[in-house]
């Protein structure tokens, strides 16, 4: 089990990075990629169930962090928070209709913190292989 987790926070570590550096040199399909969120119930629900595995890969390697009790807030919030996502579809339709719009003119300040928000989360972690 803390195998598929690592595995898990691995892929999302790659996430952040790559969607992060495609936001740096190509802002538009980065920007493209990021405005699909929310827009359809599929969408929807695929990112709830990444950000769900991700929360619960992210609580069971916890004693991989420097802070498993940090770590672990981090999980159950990534976790209820993709519960949340998925069972208030609506809600989170008009939300991502109020935030992406103006991500379009940060997309490169955002990319740039994914990738950091990657970076930090590698550094950090320390699984035992």
């Amino acid at each position: 089990m803390i195998l598929a987790a690592q595995i898990i926070i691995a892929g999302a570590i790659g996430f952040l990075v790559v969607i992060g550096g495609i936001g740096l040199v190509a802002p538009s399909a980065a920007f493209r990629f990021w405005r699909g969120f929310g827009s359809s119930l599929w969408a929807n629900s695929l990112e709830a169930c990444l950000r769900f595995l991700i929360g619960v890969a992210v609580i069971v390697d916890r004693e991989s962090f420097p802070k498993p009790d940090w770590a672990m807030i981090a999980g159950a919030f990534l976790a209820l928070s993709a519960l949340a996502i998925g069972l208030l579809y609506p809600l989170h339709k008009r939300f991502a209709a109020m935030v992406v719009p103006p991500l379009e003119r940060f997309m490169r300040p955002y990319s740039l913190g994914a990738i950091l928000l990657g970076l930090a989360v590698a550094w950090f972690w320390r699984p035992a292989l």
